[in-house]
């Protein structure tokens, strides 16, 4: 596993903590626990795509069909845990409108003024939408 690679899980490893103060790199098999963590192994297979599902299970200290199973059992979270599927969508939302601020940065003479006024106006929904 790359230096990078555990750079990124750890991004993701803190949104959720933030978000729900489980870390999803808690060995116990509580519900709370293995519902951060499906939530956490579908985040990361969404926002990096070039990511193995070996290399997850690595970072969490779980073998690659336990990941698979993290990934399979996402419809549970999107369809009896609403608290956790909310989490989720603003982790998404977050990691999303970060993209956007810093595609920005990079090449703001490049974008046009009503862009950055959307990308702007983004970032302040993404701010009010945080889920304490």
């Amino acid at each position: 596993m790359t230096e990078k690679q555990i750079q990124d899980l750890d991004y993701v490893r803190d949104k959720i903590l933030f978000h729900t103060n489980i870390d999803v790199k808690n060995p116990e098999s509580k519900v709370k626990n293995i519902n951060a963590r499906i939530i956490f192994c579908n985040i990361a297979r969404i926002q990096y795509k070039e990511m193995s599902i070996k290399t997850i299970g690595q970072y969490l200290g779980k073998s690659h069909p336990s990941v698979s199973r993290y990934l399979r059992d996402f419809y549970l979270i999107e369809n009896y845990e609403r608290f956790y599927f909310e989490v989720y969508k603003a982790i998404l939302f977050e990691m999303d409108s970060e993209k956007l601020m810093n595609i920005k940065k990079i090449s703001k003479h490049f974008i046009s003024s009503k862009i950055i006024k959307v990308r702007e106006a983004l970032k302040e929904v993404a701010e009010a939408l945080q889920i304490n």
